[in-house]
């Protein structure tokens, strides 16, 4: 069995490469703006660390299946636009998150998966990975640890 993952977010781990960490870090006055790709218009599918965990509990728990192979693509299904996690964070923080646009990259303009095989095999469908949820999620984590 193999679990495809789409973009994991929220939790603890500030890594400065992925959008919702470096948004919040300028929401904490840890940068003066966060860079987009273009005008933040490419959609991604978020799905929050703890929907991603209880995906694989659901993987181990359904068992292996003797001579059959499957693939799930886990993710919210839902969506996103960089412009879309910006106001969000915005929102949730009630802080600016100014923006500086960059060159368009050569990147596909939308990635989101199809979670339906996952919840009929498995049982398993996003909880937790409402925009809302996952940025605040990971400001929560943020202010906790004292990083604001």
């Amino acid at each position: 069995m193999v679990l495809r993952l789409f973009y994991v977010a929220a939790g603890a781990d500030p890594d400065p490469t992925r959008i919702v960490p470096r948004v919040l870090a300028v929401a904490a006055g840890e940068s003066p703006s966060v860079e987009v790709n273009g005008d933040g218009s490419a959609v991604r599918d978020f799905l929050h660390v703890d929907d991603a965990a209880r995906a694989f509990v659901a993987a181990l728990d359904a068992g292996p299946r003797v001579g059959a192979f499957r693939r799930y693509t886990i993710g919210s299904g839902v969506g996103t636009s960089v412009r879309d996690v910006v106001t969000a964070a915005q929102r949730v923080t009630g802080r600016s998150v100014p923006v500086l646009h960059r060159p368009p990259a050569v990147e596909p303009q939308a990635l989101v998966c199809d979670p339906t095989r996952a919840a009929a095999d498995l049982g398993w469908k996003p909880r937790r990975s409402d925009l809302d949820m996952i940025v605040g999620d990971a400001w929560a984590a943020r202010t906790q640890s004292g990083r604001e």
